[in-house]
């Protein structure tokens, strides 16, 4: 169904998120039943473990310790696909694949689906900014801030209670297997940290080599573990340079060869039935100033929305008056983007399978905007002092939806 919404949208090359075995939300399920001997964790989850198509659960099964590194914004199209970092521990790679993000295909909704093994319609931290109506404003969720600047409300968001499901964390520790997260420092107490991993003991690394060092460390120690590592430096030079920039590319190859010599290559030495897992939350696209339109100039024409914006500029949630403004609202955007309702988005599977949570059109609005190939639609005019972000995400273009799935076994 929504294939068909697509490419009858004129847009037969969107990459649909996949929930059923080829997507980064399916990793969790992968983890769970590696490291977890009991029935009701093993089979609870709410979406699958990834498909034995793309990696086969035989080769993984009972690991004593799986690291599992996200590399924020390290899609496919930036990442050569994993070839030289597969290329660096060649022989003990199991796999060097390919899977989808989430929708949206953003940090907040990915990050969520993989630490709980959840849709982002299941999960509902579906989008960059949602409307949260205790605290009655639109909020970033991943700072947890009102996007107007304003003050929040006391406890209007408590990160210990907003999600609906437990964590990969959480399950684990159910089962007596302990966890640890590695990521920046300074994001030790964040409320997105608290919202994914609550207490789950927390290492910060400051550089590339002190977080592959990190990794190592963790991994080596006794006892049946999860090690879940976190780096961002991609996807921040991204949004500042743009995903095709010297920058990215240089800081690509920094962390590929981070990960190499402080975590792969020791592991190759002494790994004690260690599986270590590389992948990402989503990919960037390309967004040149001369291919954006501020979104309220849209609305002047189309018709004025009821509500402020959700999402962000390349996957934006929207709140029309009905059918016929969302018709005049896709007669605007035109062959830049596609224009649906969230009803239909959702029957149509674009968020998860069902149950979805009953809270989406709240915190979204009720009609979906989506940047098409380069274009963006920035929420507000640019202000005197604003530096363009050459590169965005959150739409269903391969550049942002396609990430690698890169597999190693040491000491097995």
């Amino acid at each position: 169904m929504l294939r068909s919404m697509l490419d009858g949208a004129g847009w037969p090359d969107a990459v649909l998120p996949s929930y059923d075995g080829a997507g980064i939300g399916n990793l969790a399920s992968t983890v769970i039943h590696s490291l977890c001997g009991h029935a009701s964790e093993r089979d609870s989850l709410p979406l699958p473990p990834v498909s034995s198509s793309i990696l086969d659960p035989d080769l993984i099964e009972d690991a004593r310790v799986i690291v599992l590194v996200i590399l924020d914004g390290y899609g496919s199209r930036i990442a050569s696909g994993g070839a030289r970092l597969a290329a660096s521990a060649t022989s003990s790679l199991l796999a060097r694949q390919r899977l989808t993000s989430v929708f949206p295909s953003t940090t907040a909704a990915a990050l969520t689906s993989i630490q709980t093994g959840a849709a982002p319609g299941q999960h509902g931290i579906a989008g960059y900014t949602l409307y949260l109506p205790r605290a009655r404003r639109v909020v970033n969720m991943v700072q947890f801030t009102a996007v107007d600047g304003s003050s929040m409300p006391e406890r209007a968001v408590d990160p210990t209670t907003l999600l609906p499901v437990p964590s990969i964390f959480e399950r684990l520790r159910r089962s007596g297997v302990e966890s640890v997260v590695v990521s920046h420092l300074e994001y030790a107490r964040s409320p997105l940290t608290i919202l994914h991993s609550g207490d789950t003991p927390y290492r910060g690394h400051r550089t590339a080599a002190e977080f592959a060092r990190m990794l190592q460390t963790e991994a080596r120690r006794p006892g049946k573990r999860l090690v879940f590592g976190y780096w961002a430096g991609i996807d921040m030079l991204a949004h500042s340079y743009g995903p095709d920039s010297p920058e990215v590319s240089l800081e690509v190859r920094l962390i590929e060869d981070a990960l190499a010599r402080g975590l792969l290559a020791p592991m190759s030495r002494d790994g004690d039935n260690v599986v270590d897992l590389v992948t990402a939350d989503h990919g960037l696209a390309s967004t040149p100033l001369e291919a954006s339109e501020v979104l309220p100039e849209i609305a002047k024409r189309a018709g004025k929305l009821t509500r402020p914006p959700t999402g962000e500029r390349r996957a934006a949630g929207v709140t029309t008056t009905g059918a016929e403004h969302r018709r005049r609202l896709a007669e605007q955007v035109g062959a830049r983007g596609v224009v649906m309702s969230l009803v239909d988005a959702m029957e149509a599977g674009l968020f998860g399978p069902c149950p979805l949570r009953s809270e989406l059109e709240d915190r979204i609005g009720d009609t979906l905007l989506l940047a098409r190939g380069l274009h963006s639609f920035p929420f507000r005019p640019a202000r005197e002092h604003d530096i363009h972000s050459p590169g965005a995400h959150g739409s269903l273009t391969a550049d942002e939806m396609y990430v690698p799935l890169i597999v190693w076994s040491f000491g097995r």
